[in-house]
């Protein structure tokens, strides 16, 4: 086998392994937060989020370059290795800036502690709901009718004051998405263990749930 199809071969393999473990990890985060009692969930900043991975993507081929202006020869004596390498390097990277900027992606959190469900986003009023009294809830899907990555639309109603979040759900996961297709997610994007909290909410006593075909204000949080 030439080093071309070492590297596909590689690429492949990774893939395959990859997935697996992100479905497992994933599911291990929702079991671990199911069993609190409070469950925090952070909302993250898109436009931070995109910055931080462009530059951890960019962090290893931009070193890998520089290196080479001093070891040319080298490199071209270990292409393969030096290709295999700067693929899994750019992935740990990555992996690592994640988990490292959580703080600093962070612009609010979605909180559901003590019977009360509160939204906190940086520069806006927090809005919350009494779980101990009775309140509306709106479930529709947004997203791709192929393949892509669908959004959980969660809306609540109680009295006079509203709330709604949205959560991600692969399209091969396992996730809600109940209720009539919307054109774009409400209000802030949140992960997918966010589903553990949409499940806590689903289970209160005095939820309402509304109809699918119900009235379309009570998205407008």
């Amino acid at each position: 086998m030439g080093d071309e199809g070492i590297v596909v071969v590689s690429i492949l393999g990774g893939i395959g392994l990859m997935i697996p473990t992100l479905v497992l990890w994933q599911r291990r985060k929702e079991a671990r937060l199911a069993a609190k009692e409070r469950i925090e969930l952070p909302i993250e900043s898109m436009g931070r989020t995109i910055l931080v991975m462009l530059a951890a993507i960019l962090v290893l081929p931009v070193g890998v370059g520089l290196v080479g202006t001093f070891a040319n020869d080298w490199m071209r004596h270990h292409a393969l290795g030096m290709t295999l390498g700067s693929i899994g390097g750019t992935l740990a990277v990555l992996l690592l800036a994640m988990t490292g900027t959580g703080r600093l992606r962070s612009v609010g959190r979605l909180v559901l502690d003590a019977g009360r469900l509160e939204l906190e986003e940086r520069g806006q009023p927090a809005s919350w709901i009494a779980l101990d009294r009775p309140f509306e809830m709106l479930e529709a899907r947004s997203g791709p009718d192929g393949l892509g990555m669908l959004a959980q639309v969660v809306a609540l109603r109680q009295e006079d004051r509203a709330l709604a979040f949205s959560y991600l759900v692969p399209v091969q996961g396992h996730g809600m998405l109940r209720g009539r297709r919307i054109d774009a997610p409400i209000g802030p994007l949140l992960s997918g263990e966010c589903r553990v909290l949409h499940d806590r909410l689903r289970a209160a006593p005095t939820c309402r749930p509304v109809a699918p075909d119900g009235e379309p204000g009570v998205l407008e949080a």
